[in-house]
């Protein structure tokens, strides 16, 4: 899913991170722990596209996005904070709204209406429980 190979990324003369190898794979669930300039948050912005490397390389599966929610956030005071925690889920808020209205009409559905929302119930199921790191990879 995410591979990174010999990065490198330094900021003036301080090296933050120095060969790092690391690879993801879809079913891997992630927590990033170290002390304060050891290099979580310069990570994830590499990760995200929001910073480049110095050297190296970083590859992403096809299909695979990156959401990444600041260490600060910036709120521009329009949305509830229901809303603001919400915003990096949209893909997976939407399959499971879809979900939910699906489920509601399989009652009143028969023939091959009733099929055909099955069939995509059963592949908005799927994709739901693959769950937001495969709607985008939610590193925290």
């Amino acid at each position: 899913m995410l591979q990174l190979k010999d990065v490198v990324k330094q900021f003036a003369d301080q090296v933050v991170l120095r060969h790092v190898d690391w690879h993801v794979r879809p079913t891997d669930r992630i927590g990033l722990c170290g002390e304060n300039g050891a290099g979580k948050t310069t990570l994830l912005r590499l990760l995200s596209g929001q910073s480049e490397v110095d050297a190296g390389n970083v590859q992403l599966a096809r299909g695979t996005t990156i959401g990444y929610l600041p260490q600060e956030p910036l709120f521009s005071g329009e949305r509830t904070i229901i809303e603001e925690m919400h915003a990096g889920f949209e893909s997976i808020l939407a399959i499971q709204k879809r979900m939910l209205a699906l489920g509601d009409k399989l009652g009143r559905l028969s023939g091959t209406e009733l099929e055909a929302a099955m069939k995509e119930y059963d592949r908005l199921h799927h994709e739901f429980e693959k769950g937001p790191v495969s709607a985008s990879l939610g590193l925290f």
